[in-house]
């Protein structure tokens, strides 16, 4: 957790914690590739396992080392305890996420060689912080890991709730217990047992939020911008970084307005409703760390308020902050599994048959309109309720998605293709006429035919009955859908695993 005394040696903190910056990012790649959990049969896997621990332990103990500098410029600086915020909790959380109980070491390392070298601490409350600073994000850590459902990237309010219950709370409790104990026993302070487990807890708490939350949302959304919204991503971005920034541009004996936190929170509120919760916890964290170091480089009160209070208050405008974003978040989230929930099927993902028939009516207007061809396939699985009956409904699912991604596969972007009944699919073919549209169903017939789907040891063969129809003028969705229907109708009399068309 934190520091346990104020005593500083600079030279030395700054040479390795320069150096450590350096290098930090060397092991990323490797590690991505193996798994830390557990240790791998074999002795290739064991040696591979072994190095990726070693790597990962390196990295997390690190990291934790050099995110701890810009905390003893700050003590330099205003000289009073605690930190607004300890940013090695972040990092030690985040380690535990990715890599388990096996990064034990390396926070334990990083917290020993914080508290030792940047504070100059005595052995006996640098081995008591350490071990507290491990054992608070291992114990959270691994609760968060076996709470989270597998439902990567989103992140919704009960994943929230865990996070701050186990991740922030629990984690931070257990580290400023240490804390606490080591300054009292260790030291001359004259604040309460409660002062400083409050104290403490508070700046773990808010290191946990603005280190540990992005990085943690960073690793779990994997999801792009789309490249006509970086403009409005980085005008946003500017605009609350700038203001964050804006003390360094004041003259000495100006402070801030009272409302700059209120554009800030408007800012970091409007990139997580209009885009991800990982983007605007980054900008957010961002922020706080760029007033941090404003003040550290221009000392003086931040936003009206003096020395004395300063650390309790950017300690909980952190903590509350970033809280309010990763809720905000998380109601957009929700909102948009909501929405998808309406329009799409929730065994393959692709569009139900009322999402479709509303893009495919949209589609045939403005095919009729332009005068434009325009083509529908609808096909069933043959003999699919007998998949269910003999292999049971987790197969039949895995049997649709299969068929699902053949027909992905034959598709270009601007098809749609739907999931419309229990084993039927359509697929709206736009810029198409019947002909080439039918020639893709043989396609996709024979792909579907030849190719065996495995699941879970069992093989399953089947093979699909396809119907193809064309727009034509005065038609509705529902006539063309009906004409396909009755083209598909035709293939499965005719002995099924064929195509028709009219």
């Amino acid at each position: 957790m934190n520091e346990t005394t104020p005593r500083l040696n600079r030279p030395v903190a700054e040479r390795l914690a320069s150096a450590l910056a350096l290098n930090l990012a060397k092991a990323s790649a490797f590690l991505a590739t193996v798994s830390l959990d557990e240790p791998r049969h074999g002795n290739g896997r064991a040696a591979a396992w072994f190095v990726a621990a070693l790597g990962a332990n390196i990295l997390t103990a690190g990291a934790y080392f050099a995110v701890s500098a810009p905390v003893a410029k700050f003590f330099e600086v205003f000289g009073f305890f605690p930190s607004p915020f300890w940013p090695g909790a972040g990092i030690a959380l985040f380690a535990v996420l990715v890599g388990g109980w096996t990064v034990a070491p390396g926070i334990f390392i990083g917290s020993a060689a914080a508290n030792g070298v940047l504070f100059a601490a005595p052995l006996e409350p640098v081995l008591l912080t350490s071990v507290t600073n491990t054992l608070g994000p291992i114990v959270g850590g691994l609760l968060l890991r076996r709470s989270f459902p597998p439902r990567y990237p989103v992140f919704l309010l009960g994943d929230v709730g865990r996070f701050m219950l186990y991740g922030v709370l629990v984690h931070a409790s257990v580290t400023a217990l240490g804390g606490t104990l080591a300054q009292t026993l260790f030291s001359d302070t004259t604040d309460t047992p409660f002062r400083l487990f409050a104290a403490w807890l508070l700046s773990d708490a808010a290191g946990t939020l603005l280190v540990g939350a992005p990085a943690i949302l960073w690793w779990i959304d994997r999801r792009v911008i789309e490249r006509q919204h970086w403009r409005e991503v980085l005008m946003v971005s500017v605009l609350t970084l700038s203001v964050g920034g804006s003390r360094l541009l004041l003259p000495e004996g100006y402070e801030l307005p009272v409302g700059v936190p209120v554009l800030v929170a408007m800012c970091c509120t409007w990139l997580v409703a209009r885009f991800y919760p990982r983007d605007a916890t980054t900008l957010f964290a961002l922020v706080v760390i760029l007033v941090l170091a404003a003040n550290i480089i221009k000392p003086a009160g931040i936003l009206l308020f003096t020395p004395s209070n300063v650390s309790w208050f950017l300690g909980i405008a952190a903590v509350v902050g970033m809280l309010n974003v990763l809720l905000v978040g998380a109601i957009m989230e929700e909102r948009a599994v909501a929405t998808r929930r309406i329009s799409q099927d929730l065994v393959t993902g692709l569009p139900n048959r009322a999402s479709f028939l509303g893009i495919a009516a949209r589609e045939l207007g403005r095919a009729q309109t332009y005068n434009r061809p325009l083509s529908l396939i609808t096909f069933d699985i043959d003999g699919f309720r007998s998949v269910n009956a003999r292999h049971g409904s987790m197969v039949g699912d895995a049997v649709l998605n299969a068929i699902a991604g053949h027909a992905r596969a034959w598709l270009r972007p601007l098809d749609v293709l739907a999931r419309i009944g229990d084993d039927e699919f359509a697929i709206l073919m736009v810029e198409t006429d019947q002909k080439s549209s039918a020639a893709l169903a043989e396609q996709l017939r024979v792909t579907i035919a030849t190719t065996p789907i495995e699941i879970n040891g069992a093989v399953v063969e089947v093979t699909v009955s396809i119907g193809v129809t064309a727009g034509r003028s005065g038609d509705t969705i529902e006539s063309v859908l009906d004409r396909a229907n009755a083209s598909r109708h035709i293939a499965q009399q005719a002995g099924r695993n064929r195509v028709a068309a009219a």
